[in-house]
């Protein structure tokens, strides 16, 4: 009972259009009635109103909606094509571990796959990507593109929910083992977005606070956010303050006579604002705030405040939720704007792993420094940015599959015998495509390897491990947005369509740029750690080893399809930016400008810098993930021929740099874009179907007609996903 009324009190949470009285009769009700429902779906959704159409399944009342007909089925029929494989999970070993689309585990997909996941299979990444299909391919979990944002947000709740009680991972669990935690992302992503949001920001952003800057007492607090019992969510940006969290106005003060915390927000620019899973329905927030003890200033520390009632959902004293309203990515996510009017909460709230109160009610850590802590705070929190890697490597590798295949059946223009051409034949197919596969090739490599770091940090290489992941968030993030609209308009109209998708993962992938921070506040991260290292010369990082060691000059006639050739390239460029942009801080300094703002002068030079510096360390993991680990050598061709694509890519897209700083001369620049890399598209062409297939996307996740395994027309598959049946169509 208590869940259906729960369930009837968001209805109402969500109904835009109902006035105040009725909300109020809705929430004094003791139970939630059919024609009640009816009643709110009609005013919601104005669709005629049918009890049947609105109703809570089974036991565990879970809330199924109204879809479109049309696409409901279709989306049901893809579930049901991909149901005999997901009977054969999960994967006993990584020989046996078969691409999604491959007939056989000896195929070339499986086998580059295989490779892939050579270094994960026996952490849990493949177990956990497979476990959270088999939850995802129920007929519970559907999400249609077309449904508007109000009808999103409830199903994405209530599938939250029904996703939880399958237990398929803890915030415990996620974050000791990082390789866990990214498999079952990668099937969330394929999911949906929103869904995969949803559960982010509760069991890793919320969850991880707790888990890594709590303490014993905070322990039951995890127990029900693993259950599902509460939806937590993330306090920290403010209107006016997001990436400078130090800044942040929010207060929490300490009252010794009560034994409790008063959080408040002391000006309308302290709001909380863009905090997803609040505006409806969440119950617990971790706050970030200033902490006063007897009046004094503590710094930024971190409290957990519930915020609505678990049962009822109706908000507590002292806050107030407001829905930020509609976004142009993530629709599923019920953002909201939070005050808090001087509320109490008692002093166990506090995550005290860095600072606590003592019995006296004086402020004791063992870490003395207010910088070192606070910085400590933020790095429990770093795993965020290696989810922010993952998320658009895996809504690229999606789009490239949609787009691929569909340029492997659709036809244009004719040749002399009178039939057309496929649109994947066309040269210009081939330059924009190929590059982005091998640059998600690199994205995935990066990930795979700082997983691995991040398994394995500790205080002396975290500040390596903080500056690479920082930069790879901001370099993926800012690349795949205008790759995906440029395989929206690869596809013509059809990729314009929300049934393919492509649109729906560009905007939702357009909202990682700004989340854990945009590029380029990470870029500065970077470069200042480089130009920290270098001014310290001496250093074991091999890729810094080789930008310290740089030659100014390429050899003559040099063979540009090394590795090491490839790799002193990329590093010139990072060398003489390093360079570059010491001197003109030096320059500002010398003209008595502060330190701060003669770095704010040299700063496009300093977000090259680090762009230039990533470019490269994905260069080196590349070779480290994937050539080295190659399960025979045909496989080791495949990916050496992309690794090729990829650091020609970067060479090519800097040729101006390194004709005016003449690391190259003219001869060999023109030899890049006229022969080298039409040359490597035509040696991995052969093979990008396989390539693709790789990407491992069941059709049912995937939810493109235009993109579904080779052997289904995408013609067909479009008429049925807009309602006409199978047999009617030849």
């Amino acid at each position: 009972m208590h869940e259906a009324r729960r369930l009837s009190i968001l209805l109402n949470h969500l109904n835009i259009h109902v006035d105040q009285e009725q909300q109020q009769n809705s929430l004094s009700s003791n139970s939630c009635s059919s024609s009640s429902s009816s009643k709110q779906q009609q005013i919601i959704y104005n669709i005629p109103s049918n009890a049947s159409d609105l109703n809570f399944k089974g036991d565990d009342h879970h809330l199924e909606l109204p879809a479109d007909e049309s696409l409901h089925r279709y989306h049901l029929m893809l579930k049901r094509k991909d149901q005999p494989l997901y009977d054969q999970l999960p994967t006993k070993s990584l020989s046996s571990l078969k691409a999604f689309h491959s007939k056989d585990c000896k195929s070339l997909a499986s086998r580059l796959l295989q490779t892939a996941e050579k270094t994960i299979f026996d952490k849990g990444y493949t177990a956990a990507r497979e476990a959270v299909w088999k939850i995802l391919n129920q007929e519970t979990f559907t999400i249609d593109n077309e449904w508007q944002d109000q009808q999103l947000r409830l199903q994405i709740v209530s599938q939250f929910r029904e996703f939880i009680k399958n237990k398929p991972i803890t915030t415990q669990v996620m974050n000791e083992n990082i390789f866990f935690f990214l498999g079952a992302l990668e099937s969330a992503i394929q999911y949906d977005t929103s869904f995969t949001a949803a559960l982010v920001v509760s069991m890793q952003l919320f969850g991880t606070c707790i888990y890594k800057l709590g303490t014993g007492r905070h322990q039951y607090l995890l127990n029900d956010l693993n259950s599902g019992r509460d939806i937590g969510s993330f306090c920290m940006t403010e209107l006016t303050h997001g990436s400078n969290t130090r800044a942040i106005e929010t207060t929490a003060h300490y009252d010794h006579d009560k034994k409790e915390f008063i959080i408040n927000s002391p000006s309308e620019s302290s709001y909380k604002y863009w905090i997803g899973n609040t505006a409806f329905f969440g119950t617990k927030t971790c706050v970030f705030a200033q902490l006063y003890v007897n009046n004094e200033n503590k710094g930024v520390h971190v409290f957990v405040v519930p915020i609505r009632d678990q049962d009822t959902l109706d908000m507590y004293p002292g806050i107030t939720i407001k829905d930020i309203g509609s976004k142009n990515g993530w629709r599923g996510v019920a953002n909201g704007c939070l005050r808090f009017d001087h509320v109490r909460i008692p002093a166990s709230a506090l995550l005290n792993k860095y600072g606590d109160i003592d019995t006296s009610g004086n402020y004791t850590s063992q870490i003395k420094d207010e910088n070192v802590r606070f910085a400590l705070t933020l790095a429990a929190l770093s795993m965020g940015r290696l989810l922010y890697i993952a998320g658009p490597t895996f809504a690229l590798r999606a789009g490239l599959t949609t787009a691929i295949r569909y340029a492997h059946q659709r036809r244009q223009f004719g040749g002399k015998d009178g039939k057309e051409n496929l649109i994947w034949e066309y040269p210009t197919h081939l330059n924009m495509m190929l590059p982005m596969v091998a640059i998600s090739h690199a994205f995935h490599s990066g990930m795979v390897t700082l997983a691995h770091e991040w398994a394995s940090v500790n205080n002396s290489n975290m500040e390596d491990f903080h500056a690479v992941v920082s930069g790879i968030k901001a370099y993926v993030c800012e690349y795949v947005t205008p790759a995906l609209r440029e395989l929206r308009v690869a596809c013509g109209g059809h990729g314009y369509s929300s049934n393919n998708r492509i649109n729906i993962l560009m905007n939702d992938m357009d909202v990682f740029n700004t989340a854990e921070g945009d590029a380029t506040v990470l870029y500065i991260q970077v470069a200042k750690f480089l130009l920290g290292k270098a001014s310290k010369k001496a250093n074991n990082n091999p890729v810094l080893k080789l930008v310290l060691s740089a030659e100014p000059k390429a050899a003559q006639n040099v063979n540009l399809l090394t590795f090491e050739n490839q790799a002193k390239a990329l590093a010139f460029r990072v060398k003489s930016l390093l360079e570059k942009c010491s001197t003109s801080i030096a320059k500002h300094m010398k003209d008595k400008k502060d330190a701060q703002t003669a770095f704010n002068l040299a700063l496009v030079d300093v977000i090259e810098l680090a762009r230039s510096y990533i470019e490269l360390e994905m260069l080196f993991r590349l070779d480290k993930s994937l050539i080295k680990n190659a399960a025979d050598e045909q496989v080791k061709q495949v990916f050496k021929t992309l690794s090729d694509i990829y650091a020609l890519t970067i060479i090519k897209q800097n040729l101006s740099y390194y004709l005016v700083y003449q690391y190259f001369d003219i001869d060999t620049s023109k030899k890049v874009m006229d022969d080298i890399l039409p040359h490597l598209y035509q040696t991995v062409n052969p093979d990008i179907l396989e390539i693709v297939d790789s990407f491992n996307i069941p059709d049912s996740l995937l939810r493109a007609p235009l993109g579904l395994s080779n052997n289904q027309s995408y013609v067909k598959r479009t008429l049925q996903s807009i309602g006409f049946k199978a047999p009617t169509i030849e």
